[in-house]
């Protein structure tokens, strides 16, 4: 990520939004939590169904709930998607260390929303 985001500096705003970017850098490692955050963000794609092309990175952000538990917030199509499912909850785990990033992303979907769309 970060030899990505320092070769391409406009990289970082197309992929993430403000507050992801400064949670990111107030962090030791910036680079560690962006990229953790695109994993989330690419688990998700993928959770949703429509792997990579089916949403933008702009479309998910990750945020931190006051118990500091990260969750996804969805916009565009992807929530269109996300509602179309019938997602009724939703799980993220990060983790990342100087090289490598990872991230899990699952959906509880209620069957009765999913039929009717």
């Amino acid at each position: 990520m970060k030899e990505s985001i320092l070769r391409t500096p406009r990289l970082r705003e197309r992929l993430f939004f403000e507050s992801e970017i400064s949670f990111a850098y107030a962090r030791k490692n910036p680079y560690g939590a962006l990229a953790a955050r695109f994993c989330a963000k690419e688990a998700a794609m993928k959770a949703l169904g429509k792997g990579m092309r089916g949403a933008r990175f702009r479309e998910i952000e990750v945020i931190r709930l006051p118990s500091g538990e990260p969750t996804l917030r969805f916009f565009g199509g992807a929530m269109e998607t996300f509602l179309e499912l019938g997602v009724v909850s939703l799980s993220v785990s990060m983790s990342h260390s100087e090289t490598i990033a990872s991230a899990f992303c699952a959906f509880v979907i209620d069957e009765e929303v999913k039929s009717r769309s």
